[in-house]
């Protein structure tokens, strides 16, 4: 068996959360090139952290979207490291 590995050159450009009713938050990034990519997270007992899917997304938006927007996404060791802070 033989790996290819091929060189792309896309950039995040946006990152847009949805809330759904099943309180999970579905995280939808866009590279420049087109390519989509779909995530998630939730707010984990609520009752005890006071964390809500509205207090996730308002985390992303402010937070990790813009320490990962203009990366390479494939670049997942460097984006991890910036979203850590």
């Amino acid at each position: 068996m033989r790996s290819l590995l091929l060189a792309f050159q896309s950039r995040i450009l946006q990152t847009l959360t949805l809330v759904s009713p099943a309180r999970t938050l579905l995280v939808k990034i866009h590279t420049d090139e087109g390519t989509v990519g779909i995530g998630e997270a939730c707010a984990w007992e609520p009752e005890f952290y006071g964390e809500t899917l509205e207090s996730v997304s308002s985390s992303i938006q402010k937070y990790l979207a813009p320490r990962i927007i203009g990366q390479d996404p494939l670049n997942i060791n460097r984006i991890t490291n910036k979203a850590k802070g």
